[in-house]
């Protein structure tokens, strides 16, 4: 099964925390693809593709 985390965030947050955390519980090929999205100036978006079991 495919499934997606997304980390919404505003800039100086701890998001780069949170979103290695995620990433360390992955296997290497459970990742699918990665997408980064700037909604304004203060607010990103980031979507992990991943598959499960």
């Amino acid at each position: 099964m495919i499934q997606v985390k997304e980390f919404m965030y505003a800039r100086g947050g701890d998001a780069e925390r949170r979103i290695n955390e995620f990433l360390a519980g992955l296997e290497e090929a459970q990742l699918v693809d990665i997408k980064y999205n700037i909604y304004s100036e203060l607010v990103s978006c980031i979507l992990i593709v991943y598959k499960t079991c």
